[in-house]
């Protein structure tokens, strides 16, 4: 190998993944110049590279703004659903992202006892950075949403809302798996049952939040954009990963309490895939 860092092996090193954007070579030589500056005080033969070399910037995608027209053709839709229930769940649903701004996942994760119709105030338990926040709501929404309860007997639940089940069994998503955690009919439906084997390709997270003897492995999961990803984890059982690190798991599901567990028979440590997000639509 090189005996100095030079500008040149920078440069080569932070296009070892020839098929990604700019923005993530610069992002890469960053991380190496960071490094040359400290060596360079070892060793004087060190070559810091410039910050100029790809000249690549990140340029967030346009949101498209729904216009109330849109939303309320959007809503007249839904109930033309069937069955019924689907009609009315979809329809309260984009009703309340409309009218909230609430992240769809916070939606689909709500419990009945998380929104209080009398008082107006929804609680989100696991906002961004899992912190608990508060969503007050208008009295139209509040009569919207109560019309919705009355249907569900008495309580609010977007459990309906669920991705079409997989295919097989074995290939069910980190999403699949995490909604057959608490909703038997679609686990039943999909075939995720203890035994089934299953393969997952995820990343690391520092979840506390798991059965003893496992770590999470997890997937972000988008509703339109990056910037409402939000990440879905299955625990597997084992230690000793760091957060972030790469894996690809395969194993067999268990039950561990409430939830359901990876028992890994091959771990592997990959690199992260060139799209890392996953869509909530498919």
């Amino acid at each position: 190998g090189a005996a100095s860092i030079t500008t040149e092996l920078a440069i080569s090193f932070a296009q070892l993944p020839p098929s990604v954007e700019p923005i993530v070579w610069a992002h890469r030589l960053s991380m190496v110049r960071g490094f040359a500056r400290y060596m360079q005080g070892i060793d004087p033969a060190t070559e810091v590279p410039p910050h100029d070399v790809f000249c690549a910037r990140y340029q967030r995608p346009t949101p498209y703004l729904w216009s109330e027209a849109e939303v309320l053709d959007l809503m007249a839709a839904a109930r033309r659903m069937r069955p019924l229930l689907c009609a009315l769940t979809y329809e309260a649903l984009f009703g309340l992202l409309w009218c909230s701004g609430m992240r769809i996942g916070e939606a689909i994760g709500l419990e009945r006892d998380d929104v209080d119709l009398t008082e107006g105030i929804i609680t989100v338990r696991e906002a961004k950075l899992g912190r608990m926040r508060l969503v007050p709501l208008q009295q139209s929404a509040t009569n919207a949403l109560g019309s919705y309860a009355a249907s569900r007997k008495g309580g609010i639940s977007f459990a309906f809302v669920r991705p079409h089940a997989p295919a097989k069994p074995s290939e069910a998503s980190f999403l699949d798996i995490r909604i057959a955690d608490g909703d038997r009919d679609f686990a039943a439906q999909a075939g995720i049952r203890p035994g089934v084997r299953v393969r997952l390709l995820g990343f690391v997270v520092g979840s506390k939040d798991v059965p003893r003897g496992s770590f999470e492995l997890a997937r972000f999961y988008i509703a339109c954009c990056i910037a409402d990803a939000e990440a879905v984890g299955v625990p597997v059982e084992g230690r000793g990963y760091k957060p972030n690190t790469w894996l690809e798991v395969s194993g067999s599901l268990a039950r561990r309490g409430e939830r359901f567990v990876v028992v890994p028979d091959k771990v592997t440590r990959v690199r992260a895939p060139q799209q890392p997000y996953l869509s909530f639509q498919t």
